[in-house]
């Protein structure tokens, strides 16, 4: 399933909407599986390229899961916890949340959720893919 950054980010805020404004149970989900540093790194990479270019950026995720490396690069990113964050939800917490956000929803950076796909023919489109390995 190919996931845009936005809906990704839609479905984060919602969960911390729903715990720190509404009081409703914190429950980990999809968002807090571990990824390792080499997958985050390669998601950076992947992002740069997606702000500084006009091409079409899909990211293969290659078993990992789309939201847990999205919610891994934001904590990376702040430096935050995901405790850090539903327990103090202040300027402190929010501002660098929500500056990562922004920088992530401007990104256009599609994610795929699987390890192969049929390739267009080179020169055949704007499109640029990216498959992440944990080797």
């Amino acid at each position: 399933m190919t996931q845009t950054i936005k809906e990704i980010l839609k479905e984060f805020v919602g969960i911390l909407e729903a715990v720190i404004i509404n009081g409703a149970p914190y429950s980990p989900g999809p968002f807090e599986a571990a990824v390792p540093a080499k997958i985050l790194a390669q998601a950076e990479v992947a992002l740069c390229q997606a702000k500084a270019t006009d091409e079409q950026v899909i990211l293969l995720t290659n078993g990992t899961s789309a939201r847990a490396l999205i919610a891994a690069f934001i904590l990376q990113e702040t430096g935050l916890t995901a405790a850090d964050i539903l327990a103090d939800f202040s300027e402190r917490t929010v501002d660098p949340v929500v500056k990562c956000l922004l920088g992530l929803k401007e990104s256009r950076l599609l994610l795929l959720e699987a390890s192969s796909i049929a390739l267009p023919t080179p020169g055949a489109s704007n499109t640029r893919y990216i498959l992440l390995s944990a080797n």
